[in-house]
């Protein structure tokens, strides 16, 4: 079916009320999947890729996760996938460099989508994108999962109810290792056009967080370097965010760590209160202090149930059951992909840049790089 075929498990029965299709099948689509298979009311029921190798292997994991009657419809072109009537969202797993076109396309299709970050690679694109599915009528989700940590949750709504005073400053880092084997196994990795950037990949969870905490940014000042030969992106990033409320932000990351040596922190510093998050994936309380409020830390600890969290307060907005104030919409995913293309922006003009921005493209980054690392005008 489709030009790629279809598997049937039979492995119980439930009924579902929305249908998924995904588009690609790489490692971060496992993920997706043992997440899905947690939540009730959606369930997958087609795949493409263009390795019929990885579409089988994730047929039969989504089979074992979803553990009912399973009809999976494969598909070589995703054209065709969108095509099938019966699916009401599409889940976009792809390389960074081609989801603007694949969600576009799925929305044009009637569908709600479903996008792993970054949403796009350009201003333009994103903009299109965010009216597109207004115009449609389509729900569109990019995945920041992380706001849906106990912790992020918690702090979000305890900023919002005023009970940490005036915020002074946030402080997000991020050290990872990203080997040259890493950027060896799939070509478009570590290129400006297809994958956009270190801070696009590896940063944007935590400059997510900011914004999404601190409020709006009104100017950034950027400095970057490249310290490995065999990739054109940045691997090494310091950011200074000024936000419209006078609070002010940090961000300071890179993947030249040595392996074994991943971390990750969140840092905000308020009037009535200090929180320190931090871990290779955020989930480890270091402090957690506001005044006169007592935190329970038990409710703060992480339980690995962010993408659950994120799918089911996305399947009962398009059923219309309860609205999310977590819920990370194109407009809302272009706030930190906006700030970390002002970063760019102000790393190679060398001076501050204020938001919004008119445009930008990280394919437009390769033109000011030169072999030596640094960033030219």
């Amino acid at each position: 079916m489709g030009g790629g075929g279809s598997i049937i498990l039979d492995v119980g029965e439930r009924i579902v009320k929305l249908k998924l299709g995904i588009i690609g099948c790489g490692q971060i689509t496992e993920k997706h999947c043992q997440a899905l298979a947690s939540v009730d009311q959606i369930a997958v029921k087609a795949l493409s890729d263009l390795s019929r190798e990885r579409m089988h292997h994730i047929a039969y994991k989504v089979a074992n996760e979803q553990t009912r009657h399973t009809f999976i419809s494969l598909y070589d072109d995703y054209r065709q996938m969108l095509a099938n009537e019966e699916l009401d969202i599409i889940l976009v797993a792809t390389s960074s460099g081609v989801h603007a076109e694949m969600v576009q396309n799925a929305l044009e299709a009637g569908k709600h989508v479903i996008v792993e970050k970054p949403l796009a690679l350009s201003l333009s694109e994103s903009r299109l994108l965010s009216q597109l599915a207004k115009d449609k009528r389509r729900l569109l989700l990019v995945c920041y999962q992380r706001r849906y940590m106990n912790a992020m949750m918690k702090l979000k709504g305890m900023i919002n109810e005023g009970l940490l005073g005036e915020i002074y400053y946030g402080v997000g880092t991020i050290t990872v290792n990203r080997s040259e084997e890493y950027y060896e196994q799939v070509p478009w990795r570590g290129t400006w056009a297809q994958d956009g950037g270190m801070l696009v990949n590896q940063g944007i969870h935590i400059v997510d967080l900011l914004v999404w905490l601190l409020g709006d940014v009104s100017q950034v000042y950027g400095n970057m370097m490249r310290v490995k030969p065999y990739k054109e992106t940045e691997d090494v990033a310091f950011g200074l965010l000024h936000f419209k409320n006078g609070a002010h932000g940090l961000i300071e990351a890179n993947t030249i760590s040595l392996p074994n040596h991943n971390d990750c922190s969140l840092k905000i510093f308020a009037e009535k209160g200090v929180v320190t998050i931090r871990g290779s994936l955020l989930d480890k309380i270091e402090s957690f202090e506001v005044v006169g409020v007592k935190v329970d830390e038990k409710m703060l600890h992480a339980d690995g149930l962010e993408r659950v969290r994120m799918y089911e307060a996305y399947v009962n907005r398009i059923l219309g059951e309860k609205e999310d104030a977590h819920y990370v919409s194109g407009e809302d995913a272009e706030r930190a992909l906006e700030t970390i293309f002002a970063l760019y922006q102000s790393t190679v003009s060398k001076c501050p840049v204020q938001l919004p921005l008119t445009s930008f493209s990280t394919e437009k980054m390769k033109d000011h790089f030169e072999k030596g690392g640094h960033f030219v005008d």
